[in-house]
């Protein structure tokens, strides 16, 4: 049987509107008016002979059945406004709505503060970004580009390795001289070690080289940020990915202990949905966060 021509017709306001959740939230995102993307969407209704969209008065959903076919007509979306996006948008100073995600720890220290260099360079163009340390569904959560610290397993999706890290060990001066400072990882059997608990739940075991050593200590947390700021109020030893305490080594607020033992940490990147590396939007957010990283020092080892 021929597919009917018209196949795709309401589709794009569909799909954009549950996972905007509001049919205004679609029509914003669209460029039209909020009556143009219900007509849209009531039309599919009837040419597939089903309710797609539970309704109220502010926000809509998918019905069981709107799920369903949600999830199949998700990708090609996608893929579909990125080469739109491409093809009317190549010549043109990014601008517009950039939706991203990146880890707490890199919004914090490198991310946020730069953040008006990269608006003063694009005024036209519009952030909305989720600092959360899991990784994203792209499509489902409607995500542009992500920064993420580590390897990925999204073999479909463009990336860029922003910056290589380094596992440093640290504590403050007032610490190091209360209880001294380790000279070997054995050492830290005798040391109050502050402790990262890893998004599986476990405590994050600390590296040096091919070998993990089991740290103890009072203080166990989700936080990274919180750690270093414990470290440098004298609670304890820290081991942290080096653009985390580089500003506190400097100032003198932290102290590195263990170098010799000093490893190399996990790769920062930057993640493009699969289809939107080209849009403008996304490569000039990929390259503000090339500078500002190379600005703070972290290369590509």
């Amino acid at each position: 049987m021929n597919p009917p021509l018209d196949l795709f017709s309401g589709v794009v306001p569909f799909v954009v509107a549950a996972e905007a959740g509001s049919i205004r939230g679609a029509a914003e995102r669209l460029g039209v008016t909020p009556s143009a993307v219900t007509k849209a969407v009531q039309r599919l209704e009837q040419r597939l002979g089903v309710r797609l969209l539970m309704r109220t008065s502010r926000s809509v959903r998918p019905t069981d059945e709107g799920e369903t076919i949600l999830a199949c007509y998700r990708d090609a979306v996608t893929r579909g406004l990125a080469a739109q996006d491409f093809a009317s948008s190549a010549q043109r100073r990014p601008q517009g709505l950039l939706r991203a995600s990146a880890s707490r720890t890199l919004a914090r220290e490198l991310i946020a503060p730069a953040l008006p260099k990269l608006f003063d360079r694009y005024p036209g163009l519009q952030l909305q970004i989720t600092f959360i340390d899991r990784l994203v569904r792209f499509a489902k959560e409607n995500v542009d580009v992500a920064v993420r610290i580590g390897e990925l397993d999204d073999l479909d999706a463009k990336r860029w390795v922003l910056a290589s890290t380094r596992w440093v060990t640290v504590a403050s001066p007032a610490y190091l001289a209360r209880s001294g400072a380790p000279r070997t990882p054995a050492d830290l059997t005798d040391h109050a070690c502050l402790r990262f608990l890893a998004p599986d739940g476990r405590p994050r075991d600390w590296t040096y080289g091919d070998a993990l050593v089991r740290v103890q200590g009072s203080l166990l947390t989700d936080d990274g940020a919180a750690l270093v700021a414990a470290a440098e109020a004298g609670a304890g030893l820290v081991q942290a990915m080096d653009f985390m305490v580089v500003r506190a080594i400097a100032e003198g607020r932290l102290v590195e202990v263990l170098e010799p033992f000093t490893t190399a940490g996990p790769p920062i990147q930057a993640v493009a949905a699969p289809g939107r590396h080209r849009s403008p939007r996304v490569r000039a957010f990929v390259a503000f966060l090339q500078e500002t990283f190379e600005r703070a020092g972290l290369t590509i080892a």
